[in-house]
């Protein structure tokens, strides 16, 4: 897996370029519920370094949301651990 496109809701198609793929932590879940489909599968790919930071080459990655009043509290957080 090298990239993958996320498509937006107005149809438009995002690529998302994976790097190393060591990296990469998968969450699943499974729904067994009767669907129209059958059971459905959730697979979630995320880099480790969103829920840890990688202290030993000091990188983190920070998911904070634009309108956040306290980003910098929380990078400066994320900094001091």
């Amino acid at each position: 897996l090298d990239q993958f496109h996320v498509i937006t809701p107005e149809g438009g198609s995002l690529p998302l370029f994976v790097g190393n793929v060591e990296r990469l932590e998968k969450r699943a879940t499974r729904a067994y519920r009767r669907t129209l489909f059958g059971s459905l599968s959730n697979v979630w790919l995320f880099d480790k370094r969103c829920v840890q930071p990688d202290k030993a080459n000091a990188s983190a990655l920070a998911l904070l949301p634009r309108d956040s009043t306290h980003r910098l509290d929380r990078l400066w957080t994320l900094v001091q651990d």
